[in-house]
């Protein structure tokens, strides 16, 4: 099973848990769901925005540098 790691700023902050936050208890549900999914299964069969793409790429780096330096 794959774990699933939400990214931090440097100051601790998860733009993906203030997401979270924001939406109803019905919406996190839904997400909910989908994490369980990409947990389990090796290859997700979903379509996602580039521009989407291009944060998690960018955020992925960031995590790597960071972790770099410790």
């Amino acid at each position: 099973m794959r774990k699933v790691k939400f990214y931090k700023f440097e100051t601790g902050k998860s733009p993906v848990e203030e997401y979270f936050d924001s939406l109803s208890n019905k919406q996190f549900e839904k997400i909910a769901f989908v994490l369980d999914i990409i947990k389990q299964l090796d290859i997700v069969p979903r379509k996602i925005p580039q521009k989407e793409i291009a944060t998690a790429e960018k955020r992925k780096q960031d995590y790597y540098n960071r972790k770099a330096k410790k």
